[in-house]
């Protein structure tokens, strides 16, 4: 939605404040694991890649 809406590259939306989610995505209260993020983004006319990681994992956003 960041990169969308506000014309963020990958890693300045990953960069923003993370909504804290504490309660079961599920109905009978079963738990998650916490995610995470890599991603490439990519932009023709001119060709162009953009990455990101979130920065509170380990990982990286790597292409070719």
């Amino acid at each position: 939605m960041n990169m969308i809406d506000f014309g963020l590259s990958p890693q300045q939306a990953g960069d923003q404040p993370q909504v804290s989610h504490f309660g079961s995505p599920s109905p009978w209260g079963a738990k998650s694991t916490d995610g995470g993020y890599q991603a490439i983004w990519w932009l023709d006319d001119p060709l162009r890649y953009f990455g990101g990681s979130d920065p509170c994992k380990d990982g990286g956003a790597i292409g070719y």
